[in-house]
């Protein structure tokens, strides 16, 4: 999860600083395996103007583990970060694919 960086698609907001776990559930579901996860998210900007914008970030993932791909995802960003990243659009497929993608390195593919 640390390797997620949203920060990246925020004009003006190229830097993660901080991006800490709060909670991370791991649970059975009907035809996976459910992930929770809660963090802090911080976004930092290195120009002229430096500042720092706050939020907090909720995301579930449920994972067919057998076919090893993501079968439904959701990611939430509260906070004054959560109305800069909606303003941008397309997190949701850009943090689906994020996971899609680390979750097919873990099963070697």
């Amino acid at each position: 999860m640390n390797e997620a960086d949203p920060c990246k698609k925020l004009p003006g907001l190229d830097h993660k600083e901080k991006f800490e776990v709060k909670s991370l559930d791991v649970c059975s579901a009907p035809g996976g395996v459910q992930i929770n996860a809660r963090a802090d998210l911080a976004c930092k900007s290195h120009g002229v103007l430096q500042a720092t914008v706050k939020g907090q970030l909720e995301a579930s993932v449920t994972v067919d583990v057998g076919a090893c791909r993501i079968t439904d995802s959701h990611v939430g960003i509260s906070g004054p970060i959560g109305d800069l990243i909606s303003s941008v659009g397309g997190m949701q497929e850009l943090a689906r694919g994020f996971a899609q993608a680390k979750i097919s390195e873990i099963c070697g593919k």
